[in-house]
């Protein structure tokens, strides 16, 4: 059995193998090169009873309320969003549908997913 080496909490093993190249956890199995990766405690656990497109949305609506997405810019695309949580690309869409709903960002056709300037729009 591998010994992992943890850097900050307890951790949640990754389920999609495909995700090993872009997972940027700080957790790696020992002795393994690279090939068993783990998300830190606080990303997405898949085994949760909260729906994973859900838990994506409060990741990304916790780094716009901190300042980390910049009202008038882009989120990251469905694309990174996949790679980043090792999701499919219809999980990473209602996760921004979600943020959509929610009123924290704006889409413009060709152009991308935008957070707002100022406070939550609701519909």
């Amino acid at each position: 059995m591998p010994i992992y080496r943890p850097t900050e909490a307890p951790a949640v093993p990754c389920r999609n193998r495909t995700a090993v190249r872009t997972c940027t956890s700080r957790y790696v199995a020992e002795g393994s090169p690279m090939s068993l990766h783990i998300y830190l405690a606080g990303m997405v656990d898949p085994d949760g009873p909260i729906p994973v497109y859900v838990q994506i949305a409060d990741i990304i609506q916790q780094r716009i309320e901190a300042g980390e997405l910049q009202p008038n810019r882009p989120i990251p695309s469905e694309l990174a969003l996949q790679q980043e949580f090792g999701v499919a690309r219809g999980t990473a869409r209602r996760a921004v549908e979600l943020l959509r709903d929610r009123g924290l960002v704006f889409t413009v056709p060709q152009r991308g997913t935008f957070v707002v300037d100022g406070p939550p729009r609701h519909q």
